[in-house]
């Protein structure tokens, strides 16, 4: 007996130190999540899974499989996000200059980049921060050394003084050491975070301007929400000096601004972006998240979701999903039959494709947009980027007959007139955009073609179901193509 109640005070004692460090240092114990082995997105004809926490797969970002035993899923990769993967990548990507978690409804995006704000406030050389680098599979090293002072605090900047009040400055509370000394805590204004060690917090808001952004030159900078794009560069400005990350967390709401452009559009280097979503984040309820917002249009609802971009209402292509349809580079097979389609003006565009035959899969590998360019100049932009590539055929805007006779006569360039049904052509390019009963799309965009990619986020209805015209030269060009490639070998010249 004596031996039992030895057992148990031992317990009691040992339960109410982890108490006592869980008070003193509460990010010892912040453990950000990866996705588990669930049915996550109701779907019934997939199996229940086990519960437990995946693994991601080695070599592939966004992959992670069940390696429970026992389980049906063991060993089968799933497209996921993860909280603590995506903090992982942020914190060890050499040479990053910003980053933007793009980042559904509770999917903890602002919980994970607060943990991010005290672990970077505080230093690596505090046993809290090296404790929370190890549960999280973080490298300390990622994590400076000593604290932010003073002249490099990390920032933390909502939309408005409310919203940091509202959501910044409690989760502070709840992951900031004991002893932190807070300064305008409770104030609609400016606030300060400064830790035992002397790492420091400040609290901004994009409400202040740019002006007040300015002279600083922080470890970090943490904007929550999607900010006006002069405060993100004076913000960016500062961070050059210190060579410290722009940490960007946020529901993409907007549609496609200026974050857009920079981050997914055409991101330059050591700018990269991930998203997390809800529907992953194994302490919320799947089911109760897709009722929530079950009853919005399917662009928020994808933004709220799964934390895509919200494009323009309207769209003519909805389906196009990066992940799905933007594909790496890649050479194009010689026994590959190549096409090319052109559409004139001002504006002139040119987009080249080729058939896998094995997967009667098209893939849209070059793109070409010039505005008040010859028309010679152009051709001589067209026969450089072919090279000596042969081409089954290649179709033009059937308006122009002048400037097809011109591309012919003078520079060997032979073009048939595209139909231009132009219904029955967007039709075209929507079934080729499905999945296959293979699982693969039937038409792929290669990352390079980023000014067709832009077009056909653009690419919508008025509001009177008129197309409108804006943007669209290379989308008319895919569509020529593709309308023209579903009537083969009907009428091929």
């Amino acid at each position: 007996m004596t031996q039992g109640r030895a057992t148990v005070y031992t317990v009691r004692a040992a339960a109410e130190q982890l108490i006592d460090l869980h008070k003193a240092a509460p990010l010892a114990f912040g453990r950000l999540w990866r996705p588990h082995c669930t049915r996550w997105n109701l779907d019934k004809d997939r199996p229940r899974g086990c519960g437990c926490e995946l693994s991601p797969v080695a070599g592939q970002r966004g992959v992670y499989q069940c390696t429970t035993p026992g389980c049906e899923l063991i060993g089968q990769p799933q497209a996921r996000t993860s909280q603590r993967d995506t903090v992982r990548e942020l914190l060890t990507t050499k040479r990053l200059v910003a980053y933007m978690i793009g980042g559904a409804n509770r999917a903890g995006k602002s919980e994970a980049a607060i943990q991010l704000a005290v672990a970077l406030a505080a230093g690596s050389d505090e046993w809290w921060v090296r404790h929370w680098c190890e549960i999280n599979d973080i490298p300390v090293d990622a994590i400076p050394a000593g604290p932010a002072r003073a002249d490099k605090a990390v920032i933390v900047s909502a939309l408005t003084f409310n919203d940091s009040l509202e959501y910044h400055r409690p989760k502070l509370d709840r992951w900031m050491p004991i002893g932190t000394v807070k300064r305008k805590w409770k104030a609609q204004d400016q606030a300060e975070a400064i830790l035992p060690n002397g790492g420091r917090i400040v609290l901004k808001a994009a409400a202040q301007g740019r002006d007040k952004f300015q002279g600083t030159a922080p470890r970090a900078a943490i904007l929550d929400e999607e900010h006006p794009e002069d405060v993100f560069e004076e913000i960016s400005r500062g961070l050059a000096e210190s060579d410290g990350p722009a940490i960007l967390s946020m529901t993409p709401l907007k549609g496609l601004t200026w974050t857009y452009d920079l981050f997914v559009q055409k991101p330059p280097p050591g700018y990269l972006s991930s998203r997390i979503i809800g529907l992953d984040n194994p302490h919320v309820r799947s089911r109760g998240l897709l009722a929530r917002f079950s009853h919005l249009e399917p662009h928020k609802r994808d933004a709220r979701l799964y934390g895509k971009f919200a494009r323009a209402r309207g769209l003519i292509y909805p389906s196009i999903d990066r992940e799905l349809h933007v594909v790496p580079d890649r050479p194009i097979p010689e026994h590959w039959q190549r096409f090319r389609a052109i559409d004139f003006g001002y504006n002139f565009a040119c987009v080249w494709a080729a058939l896998d035959p094995d997967l009667d899969q098209l893939h849209v590998y070059r793109d070409l947009l010039t505005q008040d360019v010859k028309l010679s100049g152009n051709a001589r932009q067209i026969k450089n980027l072919s090279g000596a590539d042969a081409y089954e055929w290649s179709v033009a805007d059937p308006a122009d007959r002048d400037g097809r006779d011109s591309l012919a006569r003078d520079h060997d360039i032979y073009t048939a007139p595209a139909k231009k049904d132009v219904e029955a052509g967007i039709d075209a390019v929507a079934e080729r955009l499905a999945v296959s009963q293979q699982g693969h799309p039937r038409l792929v965009i290669h990352a390079s073609c980023t000014e067709l990619l832009r077009e056909l986020d653009l690419y919508r209805r008025k509001p009177d179901g008129k197309i409108l015209k804006k943007d669209d030269h290379l989308a008319d060009c895919l569509r020529y193509l593709v309308y023209y490639l579903s009537l083969s070998p009907t009428w091929v010249v």
